[in-house]
């Protein structure tokens, strides 16, 4: 049995990673595709493939005082898997604890002139959960492991955007005070200033959206909800001429160019989404004499809370909101995965189908995930609690598994534990 004071410790992880291995993968003519090369094409078309667009490097003029700096690095997190630039978080602290003035001169020169570095990233996939087979490319998520130190730039791009850029009352996500659960927050004081009336919910996910957003149009958009201009011009740049590569199955693909998008990864993405599709989920709030409906969102997901004095009303008024939100996303090129789309009416029962489609109904949910949160139709959160609570004993339990399969003597150093949890909990291909 090894021992954890080996520096190969994660032999035996080896085999754990292997069973996450990515065999093959479906076309959309039904053919498949087995080799590594022909299911990195695959995918990278899926990310907006384009031809090679030589990096030039351009002069933008965003200034980074001492304090941006200190608070980007203050919210970054304590430590990530070094990648495509082979460094960290930790070293970027070092760094700053030894010299800062050169670490601000640095970041300075990058943030106004650009690397060509930071336009390169890693790409790894993870299993979206909710899917029943792994064999088409959107089964996967793709998250872009970026370099560390244009991850901290990206920190304090969002925190200037910020303060500058209005957002709906009820957009969530990138902003303090803006989270998930002041989302959800938001849509449970909806239900209960309105338990007397008919409630309903209706939730709905954004199909690919990240790799979806138009740079022009986002521009455009920025320039409407008040952005300066400088920082208008930064995000084209650094949103343009992005390359990266694949890395699953223990293999790295070729590089592949994209000119559009965001990356998934980057801490300004979900701001910068947010933005994109803040107007797709509109009219946020309708109030009149006993009918009353909310539009919520959290990127990419949304919620739609309506009360009316009949149960047929509040399903019409769900419907026909929903319409609304999906013309304009079909506008954009985007578009609400039809199989994620629920709906449930709080303290009722109603067994007949709601129209989300032109030719697509959809029975009532006895459970509904509102942003992470599971409601039941008498608007309480018992399978909520039994979820996390069974979820949480079983990743204990896996990790127990693995812990003991390394033995137990020496203790286990905080990258291992992480790897060890990881490994339990969030399996990535590699």
């Amino acid at each position: 049995m090894n021992s954890l004071k080996e520096p190969n410790i994660f032999r035996g992880v080896k085999p754990l990673e292997g069973k996450q291995s990515l065999l093959l993968m479906r076309r959309l003519d039904g053919t498949i595709a087995f080799e590594h090369d022909q299911v990195s094409d695959m995918i990278a078309a899926q990310l907006g493939m384009s031809e090679e667009k030589k990096w030039e490097r351009t002069t933008v003029d965003v200034t980074v005082k001492e304090e941006e700096l200190k608070r980007a690095l203050d919210t970054s997190p304590s430590n990530t898997a070094s990648v495509i630039d082979e460094m960290s978080y930790p070293l970027m602290r070092l760094w700053w604890r030894k010299d800062k003035e050169k670490m601000l001169g640095v970041v300075r020169n990058l943030t106004e002139k650009d690397s060509g570095g930071w336009h390169r990233a890693e790409t790894v996939l993870i299993k979206k959960g909710d899917k029943e087979i792994y064999n088409v490319v959107k089964s996967w998520r793709m998250i872009h492991l970026l370099p560390v130190l244009a991850k901290v730039v990206e920190r304090i791009i969002l925190d200037k955007m910020t303060k500058c850029v209005d957002l709906e009352e009820t957009q969530y996500g990138s902003k303090r005070k803006r989270s998930t659960h002041n989302a959800f927050k938001q849509i449970a004081e909806f239900v209960e200033y309105n338990k007397n009336m008919n409630v309903g919910i209706m939730t709905m996910d954004m199909e690919g959206g990240f790799n979806n957003v138009d740079i022009d149009t986002l521009s455009d958009i920025l320039v409407y909800r008040g952005c300066d201009r400088e920082l208008i011009d930064w995000s084209r740049r650094w949103a343009s001429r992005r390359s990266f590569r694949l890395r699953f199955n223990r293999r790295t693909s070729k590089d592949y160019y994209t000119n559009k998008g965001v990356p998934q990864g980057s801490p300004l993405s979900p701001f910068l989404f947010g933005v994109y599709v803040a107007d797709i989920f509109k009219p946020r709030f309708l109030t009149r004499i006993m009918v009353r409906r909310m539009v919520s969102s959290y990127v990419d997901d949304g919620a739609i809370a309506a009360a009316t004095n009949s149960t047929d009303e509040t399903k019409r008024l769900l419907s026909d909101t929903f319409q609304e939100c999906k013309s304009i996303a079909n506008m954009r090129g985007m578009n609400f995965s039809s199989r994620k789309i629920e709906w449930i009416g709080i303290g009722k029962d109603d067994r007949r189908k709601l129209r989300v489609e032109e030719e697509e109904d959809k029975r009532m949910v006895e459970e509904i995930r509102i942003l992470g949160y599971r409601v039941d139709k008498d608007g309480k959160m018992r399978g909520h609690v039994e979820y996390w609570t069974e979820r949480g004993v079983g990743v204990k339990g896996r990790i127990a598994g693995l812990s003991r399969s390394f033995g137990s003597e020496g203790g286990l150093k905080t990258s291992k534990c992480l790897r060890l949890i990881q490994e339990a909990y969030l399996p990535m291909v590699y």
